[in-house]
Parts: C-alpha cells; sequence; structure tokens
C-alpha cells in the first residue's frame, strides 16, 4: 500500500486524533467518476490525474510494470496525469488513457496491434501510441479497435479490422494508428458492440450527414442492406441527425434537429428496441412510432425518451418492471 502514497497522522501531529485513537491513516481522495471496471481489474483516477489499478494482470493490463495481480489501489508507473482512462472488455485485458494535452499512452494485451505502438507484444506500462497525434477523444466498443479523433475532426484508427470497422478501406488489423479514408472531419464518432469482436461504427459531420462502416449483420450501419463496410458509407434516408445514441444491443437510435427520433439494426430485439411496434431488425432508419419530438434520448437497458414538454416516454425490455 506504501505506492499510494498514503499518510499516517499520529498523535504528535498538529492534526489531532479523538480521544482514545493513537493513529489515523489517510487514503488519498479518489474521483469516482474517473473508475473503469470490466474484465476483473480496475482503473481508478486520483484527484490530481494519478492513476491507479488493481484486478487481474495477466497480460500486464494494470500497467504496474509487471504481470502480478493487485488486491488494492497501486499505482500505474509513468507519473502520467490521466483525464480520461478506459479497461478494455471481457478477456482482451488492455487499457488506456489520454492525458489532459491529448497524448495517448497504452498498456496490457497487445495481439491485434491495439495498443497501437506498431507492435503486437503486450505491455506491462503505458507506452505512447506512435505518430505524435494530439487527440481530443478516444472512442472503443469492441474487444479490441480504438479510434482517435483530432481537433479538426478527422480520425485515426487501430487493432482489429476483421469487419472493416477501421475504416482504411481494408479488413487487415492494423498496429499503429491509420486515418479513416475520404478526409471527412467528423462532428463527433459514435461506436457499438453488437455482440461480436467487431464493432459498427457511424460518423456524423457538422451538417447531420452520417457515414457507417464496419460490421452490419443486422443492418447496424442503416446503408439499406446487411454487407460490412470497409470505408465510410452514408447513411441512407437524407436525414439530418443532431445527435445519435449507440445501444450495444446492435441498434443506433438518431435524432434529428426538431426532435425526430429513427432507430436501425438490432441484434437482439426480441425486447422491441428500436420502438417501431415490431421486433424485426431494419437496415435503415425507421421511424420511432407515435410522432413525438424528443429532447433527449436514454439508453440503458431499455430506451427513454424525454419530450420538450417533459413526458417520458419507454419501450423495450421491461423484466425487472422498470416504469415503461
Amino acid at each position: 500500500m506504501s505506492n499510494l502514497n498514503i499518510k499516517t497522522y499520529t498523535t504528535n501531529d498538529s492534526w489531532t486524533c479523538p480521544a482514545g485513537v493513537t493513529s489515523v491513516t489517510v487514503i488519498p481522495k479518489i474521483k469516482k467518476s474517473g473508475f473503469d471496471s470490466k474484465a476483473f481489474f480496475a482503473l481508478q483516477l486520483g484527484s490530481n490525474g494519478s492513476l491507479y489499478s488493481f484486478g487481474r494482470n495477466d497480460t500486464g493490463q494494470l500497467g504496474t510494470g509487471d504481470i502480478l495481480a493487485r488486491s488494492s489501489p497501486t499505482l500505474v508507473v509513468g507519473g502520467y496525469n490521466f483525464q480520461q482512462v478506459f479497461s478494455s472488455y471481457n478477456n482482451s485485458t488492455y487499457s488506456w488513457g489520454l492525458t489532459s494535452n491529448g497524448n495517448l499512452y497504452t498498456w496490457g494485451s497487445n495481439t491485434y496491434g491495439q495498443l497501437g505502438d506498431n507492435t503486437a507484444a503486450s505491455k506491462s506500462s503505458p507506452v505512447p501510441v506512435v505518430g505524435g497525434y494530439i487527440f481530443q477523444q478516444i472512442f472503443t466498443a469492441d474487444y479490441y479497435t480504438l479510434s482517435g479523433q483530432l481537433a479538426d475532426g478527422s480520425c485515426y484508427t487501430w487493432g482489429y479490422n476483421a469487419a472493416g470497422q477501421l475504416g482504411d478501406n481494408s479488413v487487415v488489423n492494423k498496429s499503429s494508428p491509420v486515418p479513416v479514408i475520404g478526409g471527412y472531419k467528423f462532428k463527433k464518432i459514435y461506436m457499438i458492440n453488437p455482440g461480436s469482436s467487431s464493432s459498427s461504427v457511424l460518423g456524423l459531420l457538422s451538417d447531420g450527414t452520417t457515414y457507417a462502416w464496419g460490421y452490419n449483420v443486422n443492418g447496424e450501419l442503416g446503408v439499406g442492406d446487411t454487407a460490412a463496410r470497409s470505408s465510410p458509407t452514408l447513411v441512407v434516408g437524407g436525414y439530418n441527425f443532431q445527435q445519435f445514441n449507440e445501444f450495444n444491443a446492435g441498434v443506433f437510435i438518431g435524432l434529428t434537429s426538431d426532435g425526430t427520433a429513427y432507430s436501425w439494426g438490432g441484434t437482439n430485439i426480441i425486447t422491441g428496441t428500436l420502438g417501431v411496434g415490431d421486433v424485426i431488425p431494419r437496415s435503415s432508419p425507421t421511424l420511432v412510432i407515435g410522432g413525438y419530438k424528443f429532447k433527449k434520448i436514454y439508453t440503458i437497458s431499455s430506451c427513454f425518451g424525454l419530450t420538450y414538454n417533459g413526458d417520458l416516454y419507454a419501450w423495450g425490455t421491461n423484466t425487472y418492471k422498470s416504469p415503461l
């Protein structure tokens, strides 16, 4: 526990212990908002941006310089101050941290090049993603693929690419960042994992035009068919979307500027996740029934739509009697 920089106060310090107490051990404050936990290990940001980890460590995913599991928070080596962190899904066992100046560091498993360091070797301490890119945001949804967006909206991707989810017009894995082809400057990137090791990706432009690429077995891309795409392809319908909600049942829900909601996809929509009145997958944007104008859509295990007048509508799974 010494690497937590624990401070122990005693009755000899200026701080006064309560009567009958001889010492108090204080662990540094840790931000709850910086917590990320999956796959039997966890990352947690300290209040000063320092990163702690604990749990499983068989591929170095804790970033402690070794592969020894930890049962208590241990400082990730390197002294980096991170503002965004991620721990991977299931058995992919890698981690990354984005610093406040946009530098991305990765560590852990690297089977498909997901660390972006131009190798396929696992790392037990943080290594920089090659290329010297200054990232504004990092996106990931599947086990082994990452996307990084720059300040100008351009997008670079690396890692697993079996369904073309890197958007580089290939299905070859990449161990260093490659640009999404087309030269698009995206307002926002959205990614879902429809229950496989591949992801479906949407890129939203500032004018509301949307492009899609990657996994598409159930129409997740909204391009009118179920063929995977390895390069950005225009989402059909000509809608000008303002925002999207990702739903890892393989569903995207998009809102237009007037609050109209459209949905598509559906890896497992037996619960009616699309909100279209049936349980049939859709490969193109389909109007959510009811004619409601939503201010915001929320997707958890069910879908919720908040209208501009404050009414809340819900659809999808209701196994645990959520207020549908």
